[in-house]
């Protein structure tokens, strides 16, 4: 019975034996794999160290853009602008302007916003009735739309037949 023993013992052994040499390169390479997982956050965690120092030393300048918001009184046809360095407060101010010169606050829809080009912008509205076009320019796309929206609107007693699918833009 003891040679069973030392025999299962010596065979056990042997597969044991036989399976250490697997085990211990399969943790070298779980180790190399840590290794270089480790040295590569390491540069990651350096790269934005570096760019956060950059643009703390160097910030980005502060935007010169400009808002012009309008909105739309849809009983009188008539457009009210607002400006601002603030979307919000571009509409804020179109939407009061709108609101406070008329009785009929209801009435008062955003139109749209945009912000100013350096260029400019002309815009051109047919009326439907007389036929004339009339032109409208501004510094960004809202402004000259907004500007020759008003212009029909002023120039007619039928400001209704400005018919803002006839206004081009460039």
């Amino acid at each position: 019975m003891n040679k069973i023993i030392i025999a299962t013992a010596m065979l056990f052994g042997n597969f044991a034996f036989a399976q250490i040499p697997n085990f211990e390169m399969r943790m070298r390479n779980v180790e190399q794999k840590t290794y270089q997982l480790e040295q590569q956050n390491m540069q990651l965690q350096r790269r934005v160290w570096d760019l956060e120092q950059y643009i703390y030393h160097n910030p980005p300048p502060p935007t010169d853009t400009m808002y012009v918001c309008a909105f739309e009184h849809t009983s009188s046809f008539r457009v009210y602008m607002g400006k601002s360095r603030s979307k919000i407060e571009a509409e804020a101010i179109a939407k009061n302007a709108c609101v406070s010169s008329t009785v009929s606050p209801q009435y008062c829809a955003l139109y749209e916003c945009s912000a100013e080009d350096v260029a400019g912008h002309t815009c051109r509205i047919t009326h439907t009735v007389n036929k004339q076009d009339y032109l409208g320019r501004g510094k960004s796309l809202t402004e000259a739309k907004s500007s020759a929206r008003n212009t029909c609107a002023a120039s007619t007693a039928r400001p209704q037949f400005c018919d803002v699918e006839t206004l081009f833009c460039d």
